[in-house]
C-alpha cells in the first residue's frame, strides 16, 4: 500500500463499542471511490479480492445498484475473514425477509469467527439489535441463550426485550 498523504484518525461508535480508525490518503481510498463506476461483473469479481476494502466496497455498491445480487453475495460472505466485510454482510442480511437469511444470522451469533479470544465482537450486537424483536421473542431457545450471553450488552438488550409485549 502506498501512502500519499497525512493520516486522519476517526473515533466512532458502532453497536455500543468505540472504535478508532486511521484513514489515510492511499491507493485503497481511490479504489473505494472508483468502485462506484464499476459494472456488475467487475463488482462481483471484487468480492473475491484478497483486499478487504475491495470486497466491502463491492458489497456496498452492489447493495445500491443490484440489491438481489448483493443479497446472494452476502450469503456467501457470512464467514469472511474481515470483520468489516462481515458487518456489511450482516447489514444486508438483516434487511432480508427470507427465513434462510434469518437462520444464517442466528448461526453467525455463535460462530467463533465473531469472537476474539472468547470476547464477543460488535457484529454480534449488530445482529441482535437488527433482528425483528417479535422473531427473537418467538425463538425461545435463542432468547434463553441470549439472556445469559457473555456479552453483557446483548444480555441486557434481550432481557429488556423480554419485558416488552409482543406486537
Amino acid at each position: 500500500m502506498k501512502i500519499k498523504g497525512l493520516a486522519l484518525f476517526i473515533l466512532f461508535n458502532l453497536g455500543g463499542c468505540h472504535f478508532a480508525l486511521a484513514a489515510v490518503e492511499s491507493d485503497w481510498k481511490v479504489q473505494w471511490e472508483n468502485a462506484a463506476s464499476l459494472d456488475k461483473d467487475q463488482l462481483i469479481n471484487n468480492l473475491t479480492s484478497s483486499q478487504w476494502h475491495k470486497r466491502a466496497s463491492a458489497l456496498l455498491h452492489l447493495k445500491k445498484k443490484y440489491p438481489s445480487v448483493a443479497l446472494n453475495s452476502a450469503r456467501t460472505l457470512v464467514k469472511d475473514s474481515s470483520l468489516m466485510v462481515r458487518s456489511y454482510v450482516f447489514d444486508i442480511l438483516l434487511n432480508s425477509e427470507h427465513l434462510e437469511d434469518k437462520k444464517l444470522l442466528k448461526e453467525a451469533l455463535y460462530d467463533k469467527i465473531n469472537f476474539h479470544k472468547g470476547v464477543s465482537l460488535f457484529v454480534r450486537r449488530q445482529i441482535v439489535r437488527g433482528l425483528n424483536p417479535n422473531d427473537l421473542k418467538e425463538d425461545k431457545e435463542l432468547m434463553t441463550k441470549l439472556n445469559y450471553d457473555t456479552d453483557m450488552v446483548i444480555a441486557k438488550f434481550t432481557k429488556q426485550l423480554n419485558q416488552t409485549k409482543l406486537e
